[in-house]
């Protein structure tokens, strides 16, 4: 993710799926209208500290569920 996101000031809500996101850039921070970040299946194992300082976030999510298809009868 480009650092440039810090500069979507009016940005409200980001939810980033099936990505490969290794890091959340700290320009995240200056946000400050962010309301819901969701990253799903990504490959973010814990929140970076800058994340607690988003006292403005109502939802923060970080969830890691690989998606598989499955035949009829296999799992």
């Amino acid at each position: 993710m480009p650092p440039e996101i810090g500069e979507l000031q009016q940005l409200e809500y980001l939810d980033i799926q099936y990505s490969g996101i290794r890091t959340l850039p700290p320009e995240i921070q200056n946000l400050n209208n962010l309301r819901s970040l969701d990253i799903v299946n990504g490959f973010i194992e814990s929140a970076p500290d800058f994340i607690y300082k988003m006292t403005w976030l109502d939802r923060f999510l970080i969830e890691d569920k690989p998606f598989h298809l499955c035949n009829h009868g296999d799992d």
